[in-house]
């Protein structure tokens, strides 16, 4: 069983701290396990390259790519999966 994790929109911005992200994240997985959600999903614009290493140190990989997802930019969005175990 999957689960995309999801952020508001205004949180999009990565301004916030490295260890606020972190602790969103952290809390994010853990009530995935809590809730025995096997795999976490998500989408990222394929131009934020800081969010992208970001969720690929998080153990995050790129697995698809949605054309067209943005519609304020017409950008590209890469699907990331990460299994939590």
């Amino acid at each position: 069983m999957g689960h995309v994790l999801n952020k508001k929109p205004n949180t999009r911005s990565f301004n916030a701290s490295r260890s606020s992200r972190e602790k969103y994240y952290k809390c994010l997985v853990g009530e995935g396990k809590k809730k025995t959600i096997k795999f976490g999903y998500l989408e990222v614009d394929n131009n934020n390259y800081g969010a992208i290493g970001l969720y690929r140190e998080f153990g995050f990989r790129e697995i698809g790519m949605r054309k067209n997802y943005y519609r304020e930019n017409s950008g590209d969005a890469v699907i990331m999966m990460k299994e939590l175990d």
